[in-house]
């Protein structure tokens, strides 16, 4: 991956639904906004996926996390 200074990879764990793991989010910082995103299965925090109309219509287990965070003075 290329790196460069207003880009980084954030390592650390994710608490949710009362289990713990690691997890990974990339993050970009633009003009006063840092911004980044993640990917998790839902499965790995003891989730079990929507599902509708009795089971014939489920919700992928993947569930990809965006975030902006803006700077203030």
């Amino acid at each position: 991956m290329l790196q460069r200074p207003d880009h980084w990879i954030v390592h650390g764990n994710l608490g949710l639904h009362g289990k713990d793991h690691p997890i990974a989010i990339e993050a970009t910082l633009k003009d006063g906004h840092y911004r980044g995103s993640a990917t998790l299965k839902q499965t790995d925090f003891g989730i079990t996926p929507v599902t509708v109309a009795g089971g014939t219509v489920k919700v992928k287990d993947e569930v990809k996390i965006e975030f902006e965070i803006a700077l203030t003075k």
